[in-house]
């Protein structure tokens, strides 16, 4: 199998294989379906999470980036620890990373436990990229 990246979604796409040896190339098989178009993806991981004591009593202060890595795990440039942008997709103008698509809002989810199975916890979405938990008690 072969993996064709930066795709546009707004496309067709038709696709055929080719055998080749040392006699030549043979007679390509065309997909089917005859054509696709690109299926959207979810967006990686958001990078570079850090929370901090609140400025007020109870609050927690959440700050993150966009996703630097596709939702694949597998960083388009640098390493791990320092991804670096992944591309544009044909046409488009969100990296990726984002799933090819802007990110609308971010999920934040806190709770007293690690395995976030505690009943003290809560979810909140934001649309940037901090938010501020409120009312946290003792």
């Amino acid at each position: 199998s072969y993996t064709i990246e930066l795709l546009s979604k707004e496309k067709r796409y038709f696709t055929r294989v080719f055998a080749i040896n040392d006699a030549g190339v043979g007679t390509p098989q065309t997909s089917s379906p005859k054509y696709i178009t690109p299926a959207k993806q979810v967006p990686g991981t958001p990078h570079s999470l850090v929370a901090t004591p609140g400025s007020g009593l109870g609050t927690i202060d959440v700050w993150w980036q966009r996703p630097r890595i596709p939702h694949h795990t597998i960083p388009c440039y640098g390493s791990y620890s320092l991804p670096q942008d992944c591309p544009v997709k044909y046409g488009g103008s969100t990296p990726v990373s984002n799933g090819g698509e802007p990110i609308i809002e971010y999920e934040v989810e806190y709770n007293e436990r690690s395995d976030f199975n505690g009943i003290d916890g809560g979810r909140k979405r934001v649309t940037g990229t901090s938010c501020t938990i409120l009312n946290l008690t003792n």
